[in-house]
């Protein structure tokens, strides 16, 4: 096995830490108002999500992919009625990057990741149709993920962060999350048996880009 390909599979480590995230809200493109008014959910409750772009991780400059639909999570709206310029409007329980039969891969060598626990959507901002805030709060519901080799990659990674940015587009009712080298995502560690051929190290940094689509197709205001 080629070092690029165990480096892609190590890497999108941090595709795992951010999907967690991926489904509601984040921080990120288009213009962003400061809200104070109350913010409008519908129809909120419980929802999925599957990526409709391809998720793209870079961890020391190496990018690898998780193709659409291979990347899912789940959650609940609860905000709707709430006040407030930085307003928790959900969480993430769930979030999975592929399977073992079907993972995410670079050049055609996989890795599977997943959640480890909730973390929150919150806004910050609405300029209609968009609203802007974060993924994790960076403190009680920071991101937590782990990722794992499949099909012979000897390798398992542990990845946190703070926080990741993106937006929510009522138009399309799709979360983006923007790729941002302050989003906080980082390598924490790495298991002595499965040392990933020894080409990452704690504290390496990785940011994370993708597109997820809600189901049911959710409106998020604050008029």
């Amino acid at each position: 096995m080629s070092k690029a390909k165990k480096v892609a599979s190590i890497a999108f480590t941090g595709a795992a830490a951010a999907v967690a995230t991926g489904a509601g809200m984040g921080v990120g493109a288009g213009p962003a108002f400061a809200s104070g008014g109350t913010w409008h959910i519908t129809p909120g409750g419980h929802y999925t999500a599957t990526n409709v772009s391809p998720a793209i991780l870079n961890a020391n400059g190496i990018s690898l992919t998780c193709p659409v639909n291979a990347a899912t999570a789940s959650g609940s709206l609860s905000g709707d009625g709430r006040t407030g310029t930085t307003v928790q409007l959900g969480t993430i329980t769930n979030a999975q990057f592929g399977t073992a039969a079907s993972p995410c891969s670079l050049l055609g060598f996989g890795v599977v990741a997943h959640l480890h626990k909730a973390t929150t959507l919150s806004a910050t901002g609405y300029a209609a149709p968009v609203t802007t805030g974060r993924i994790g709060d960076g403190a009680t519901s920071a991101i937590s993920a782990s990722v794992s080799g499949v099909n012979g990659f000897d390798c398992h990674m542990e990845i946190r962060g703070g926080s990741l940015p993106g937006s929510f587009n009522n138009s399309s009712h799709n979360l983006t999350i923007n790729p941002s080298h302050a989003s906080q995502l980082a390598i924490t560690s790495i298991a002595p048996s499965k040392s990933c051929l020894g080409l990452f190290g704690a504290g390496e940094p990785a940011w994370f880009a993708a597109k997820y689509n809600t189901n049911p197709q959710q409106t998020i205001t604050d008029p």
